[in-house]
């Protein structure tokens, strides 16, 4: 485990980090969506109501939209900053979404309201995953399909060196060069979410766990 303790980041990033996550989002958002489209293995003929949690500036779902054009996309964030950054890539890329400023742990949405919910690295902002993944089950749809993926605090600690090291090259004479640790720092562990999972008697949900990810499943094909 490289952090035995969890020290949280925060809901919110300051502006500057804010500026350095959203040029990591554009960087690699193309080829995260790509990654999330593998892996869901969506009928692309599906009408599908897909719901995005933390959806930041919205480069992985809104690419994602290329693979599937008939998803309906939805985007929840905290942060207004971030969800204007997310207006403007839809507008660039001609897609549309809906954005909502709202938490995670008390979305604003009728039970069974999407067939598939995402959310991609947020996670560890959240010091009660448990009521966001209550809320998840609540509106995902009976057989829906749910992918989070986030860091994990148990990774092991020459992945951590490794990664690290890259991010704070690549972020050198950022404010944003310690987010990586910060953010590694404030995930929680296989463990911890089996545990919440427990105590929330919330059982349709898989959790798997390798290299430097956390990932909590249902409906998955394969």
């Amino acid at each position: 485990m490289v952090f035995e303790q969890r020290i949280p980041e925060g809901r919110e990033l300051e502006t500057d980090t804010l500026g350095v996550f959203a040029k990591v989002s554009a960087w690699t958002g193309k080829a995260a969506a790509w990654r999330v489209n593998r892996i869901l293995r969506l009928d692309p003929d599906a009408p599908l109501r897909l719901l995005d949690i933390g959806t930041g500036p919205g480069a992985i779902p809104l690419h994602f939209k290329a693979f599937r054009p008939k998803v309906t996309l939805t985007g929840l964030d905290v942060a207004l900053p971030m969800l204007t950054k997310a207006q403007n890539l839809a507008n660039r890329l001609d897609r549309h979404a809906f954005f909502i400023q709202a938490e995670g742990e008390r979305m604003p949405f009728a039970d069974a309201s999407f067939d598939v919910v995402t959310s991609f690295y947020a996670m560890h902002h959240m010091d009660d995953p448990g009521a966001m993944l209550a809320e998840v089950d609540r509106v995902l749809t009976p057989g829906g399909v749910f992918l989070l993926i986030d860091f994990r605090r148990d990774m092991a600690r020459a992945r951590f060196r490794a990664m690290n090291a890259l991010w704070k090259t690549a972020f050198l004479l950022s404010p944003g060069r310690n987010g990586l640790e910060e953010s590694v720092r404030s995930a929680w562990t296989t463990d911890e979410i089996r545990g919440i999972l427990g105590t929330r008697s919330i059982r349709r949900f898989t959790i798997r766990a390798g290299g430097s990810e956390l990932w909590i499943t249902a409906g998955l094909q394969g």
